[in-house]
């Protein structure tokens, strides 16, 4: 069996919903990624984004009614890209950052694994 390209690269999961993250967690396992995380708490996942050596992030918006904003601040300021998952589609993203990806909840497995595998070919990674 042939390794996925996406082997071996370390990716950050925020995501409070245990269901969902698992099915992330199961996706990412499935294509040889190093979990860091997950996070489901603001506090943790800050701190997380700030010291973690990571290739790219995953990150729900709506984290137990906080959005993750500040973790995808801290995230872009260390050029480390990112995908926000949001059941709210664009219109839960500040406007005032039109270049930060999202893709939406629910997902289809193969669509999020595209758009990961599109992320860190933007991203030279």
């Amino acid at each position: 069996m042939t390794e996925h390209r996406l082997a071996g690269r370390r990716v950050l999961l925020v995501e409070d919903d245990k269901t969902v993250s698992a099915r992330i967690e199961d996706m990412l396992d499935k294509l040889g990624c190093v979990i860091v995380g997950p996070f489901r708490h603001l506090p943790e996942a800050r701190e997380a984004a700030r010291i973690s050596q990571v290739d790219l992030a995953l990150l729900d918006v709506n984290l137990v009614g906080v959005l993750s904003y500040p973790v995808a601040e801290i995230l872009a300021e260390r050029k480390i890209p990112f995908i926000l998952l949001t059941a709210y589609g664009v219109h839960a993203l500040p406007a005032d950052r039109p270049d930060w990806q999202w893709h939406a909840k629910p997902f289809q497995e193969a669509e999020l694994v595209a758009r990961i595998e599109g992320l860190v070919e933007q991203g030279g990674i």
